[in-house]
């Protein structure tokens, strides 16, 4: 947010941006507690590691460094995992289908 005043979006067209508003940074007086709540012996749900495509690798592989070069992630050392989701056009007609 430290870099950016405001969002706007340019469809293409000849209308003006559509502005979201100016980012102002949050204020706190203190760092949150995410976990506090958590007992000492609680561990995390393991589920089996989702299977990718080779297209899907790479994809998610390029994405994952150009967030950590324009640094909207960072390296983690942290042992648990989040698993990545990639969605297509395909997908989401497929997914829109099943829902009529």
């Amino acid at each position: 947010m430290a870099q950016h005043s405001s969002v706007n979006f340019n469809f293409g067209v000849s209308q003006p941006l559509l502005n979201l508003g100016t980012l102002e940074a949050l204020k706190t007086l203190s760092e949150p507690r995410l976990f506090d709540f958590l007992k000492e012996d609680c561990q995390p749900i393991v589920t089996k590691p989702r299977r990718y495509s080779n297209e899907d690798r790479t994809f998610i592989a390029q994405k994952g460094r150009e967030l950590l070069q324009d640094g909207l992630i960072q390296r983690s050392n942290y042992p648990r995992r989040a698993q990545s989701h990639v969605i297509t056009k395909e997908s989401i007609k497929k997914a829109s289908l099943h829902r009529l």
